[in-house]
């Protein structure tokens, strides 16, 4: 059953069409708690850096702690939630990272940098 999710997820995310509010499952969308103090597992491939995949711990406060070797100003890496989507800064928010929030275990989005144009990435939930 996860897997079909998960690849609603992500036919919805790379068909651009507009997601409806019921693919969000038991998730608290009103409140943060529910990601605050988490590790989350990100995977993507990029046509010209190939695959990549690193950790991500959502701090307090929009505060995001990045495990990355490619990410230069990991000191000022920020998140924030509204309603149902998720946005992931790194870099000086160069990299803008942006998910549906799927459930409190997978996130399905889309990047975009100056440098590296876009992609799609994927997160799933580690601790």
């Amino acid at each position: 059953m996860r897997i079909v999710a998960l690849v609603c997820a992500v036919l919805i995310v790379t068909s651009g069409c507009k997601h409806s509010q019921q693919f969000v499952s038991s998730v608290s969308l009103v409140s943060h708690k529910w990601i605050e103090h988490t590790v989350w597992k990100l995977s993507y491939n990029h046509r010209e850096w190939g695959n990549r995949t690193f950790e991500v711990f959502f701090g307090d406060n929009g505060r995001l702690v990045c495990f990355n070797l490619y990410d230069t100003t990991p000191y000022n890496d920020e998140w924030e939630l509204h309603d149902d989507k998720i946005i992931l800064y790194f870099n000086n928010r160069d990299a803008v990272y942006e998910a549906v929030v799927f459930d409190d275990e997978v996130l399905v989005g889309t990047a975009h940098s100056y440098i590296g144009g876009t992609w799609n990435w994927i997160a799933q939930r580690y601790k």
